[in-house]
């Protein structure tokens, strides 16, 4: 299983070094680890309570997605047509990556994969229940 940090060079690397980046372009370079992913970025902000009526509603949406392709044991990230189409300028995404690698290396060091089994099928697909 690779590595946070392994998973966002190559993705740094295979996107075009010009221009804007759409949602789609990151999904499919992502591949099947894209669930993961997401479902770790829009999962930690729900965990964290926040006020205002409605924001967890919000953040709910995006994570109902990501679990119903996970549930349907989709190979490839399926996104709405009006989200995939959305873009991110390169250099926006670059600094994202360069601001969160730190991070991530300091939560490798503690957090190592446990009970894979649990992440192929049929498991896979029951934990998106």
């Amino acid at each position: 299983m690779a590595k946070l940090s392994d998973t966002l060079v190559d993705l740094e690397k295979s996107l075009p070094d010009e221009g804007d980046i759409c949602v789609f372009d990151i999904a499919h370079k992502l591949e099947h680890r894209g669930i993961g992913l997401l479902l770790f970025i829009f999962a930690l902000p729900a965990a964290i309570p926040l006020p205002g009526l409605g924001i967890n509603f919000i953040i709910a949406i995006p994570l109902m997605v990501l679990t119903a392709n996970q549930m349907l044991g989709l190979k490839h990230l399926w996104l709405p047509k009006r989200v995939g189409n959305r873009s991110i300028k390169r250099e926006t995404l670059q600094g994202i990556f360069n601001g969160a690698m730190p991070y991530v290396k300091i939560v490798e060091k503690f957090a190592w994969p446990r009970l894979q089994f649990l992440t192929h099928q049929p498991f896979k697909m029951i934990s998106g229940i």
